[in-house]
């Protein structure tokens, strides 16, 4: 029996495709997924929770995240962010109901201890349009396409 491959990356797209662009980081993922990936690697879609990520993660030292990002650029502007970008960005607090991408992830290292080694990497994607509707605009779908072949050239150079 030929050894199992350590798992490597999982690649986790965050957002609504019932709101427009905020479906994003879905599209990515499904985009992903009807290809084939490097052994070791997934791609799954978190839906909005990124407390998700904890029940999707199967020890992958590298977790990479898709999401919609709202920056105010042009719509379609895809914002890289390492680790530390990620985890130092401000936090507005609504309530503690309401925890942000960056404390999630802080959350889930406390939770679960192992994950405190991850590192992680985002894309966002900027939006034109987040509202009730089916459906990525032009500029967004451009940037998907382009996210997920970034995502899959970089994924065939992890492993």
């Amino acid at each position: 029996m030929p050894a199992r491959s350590a798992p490597a990356v999982l690649v986790v797209g965050l957002g609504n495709s019932l709101m427009g662009d905020d479906g994003a980081g879905i599209a990515v993922v499904a985009r992903l997924r009807a290809g084939t990936l490097p052994q070791g690697c997934r791609a799954e879609p978190g839906d909005t929770d990124s407390l998700r990520i904890l029940s999707l993660w199967r020890g992958e030292p590298e977790v990479w995240l898709v999401d919609a990002l709202l920056k105010r650029s042009a719509p379609g502007t895809v914002h890289r962010l390492l680790h530390d970008e990620i985890l130092s960005v401000p936090q507005p607090h609504a309530a503690a109901h309401f925890l942000s991408l960056p404390e999630n992830l802080r959350w889930m290292a406390h939770a679960e201890p192992a994950m405190a080694a991850i590192r992680y990497r985002l894309w966002g994607i900027e939006p034109a349009r987040i509202g009730v509707g089916e459906g990525l605009t032009h500029d967004v779908a451009r940037a998907v396409e382009r996210v997920a072949e970034e995502i899959r050239e970089a994924l065939a150079g992890a492993r």
